[in-house]
């Protein structure tokens, strides 16, 4: 509602400043699709707080990795290699499998009454087939992973000094 109330006061494209981080809100499609238009190389990478920073080690993989010629290495490679229609079509059986071990998993938990998690037995079957496609078998950690996983997405979905304050003395004593 506050940004909604900013929005009108000011407009659809604002500059606000969370802490010390500079923000670009746009609060409509048309503001959003024109800045977009003429500035895309400027928005093409992520901003690598410092939560990201630590958790994807200095932003080395595909996910948060600035938008540069190691990015666009890392993204050809995927798409020729993980995202062809060969090895797709290779993986069929994989998510096949797990797709009818998850059926039955919610159908054996409707049946006896309980109620199902789906989004934990959604998350356990794309585990699954992403670690089968990759390595051939579940792994025995799957687990731990998906709580390690949650874990990550709880510390870089809030907001933390460190990240709006970049630049304090304090958060560069603890890093």
């Amino acid at each position: 509602r506050a940004m909604r109330d900013l929005s009108r006061a000011h407009g659809p494209l604002m500059l606000l400043r969370l802490g010390a981080v500079p923000t670009l809100v746009f609060s409509s499609a048309e503001a959003a699709r024109e800045v977009m238009k003429t500035h895309d190389a400027a928005f093409a990478s992520r901003h690598l707080s410092a939560t990201l920073d630590i958790i994807s080690c200095g932003g080395k993989g595909i996910l948060f990795s600035h938008y540069n010629d190691r990015w666009r290495e890392l993204r050809r490679i995927c798409v020729h290699e993980l995202f062809s229609q060969r090895r797709v079509l290779s993986f069929r059986p994989v998510r096949e499998d797990e797709v009818a071990r998850l059926l039955r998993a919610v159908s054996d938990g409707c049946r006896g009454g309980r109620a199902v998690n789906l989004s934990e037995k959604m998350c356990r079957m794309t585990t699954d087939s992403v670690v089968r496609a990759a390595i051939g078998e579940r792994c025995d950690h799957r687990d731990e992973f998906l709580h390690e996983l949650d874990e990550a997405v709880r510390l870089t979905g809030g907001v933390n000094l460190a990240d709006l304050y970049p630049s304090s003395r304090l958060v560069r004593r603890l890093s």
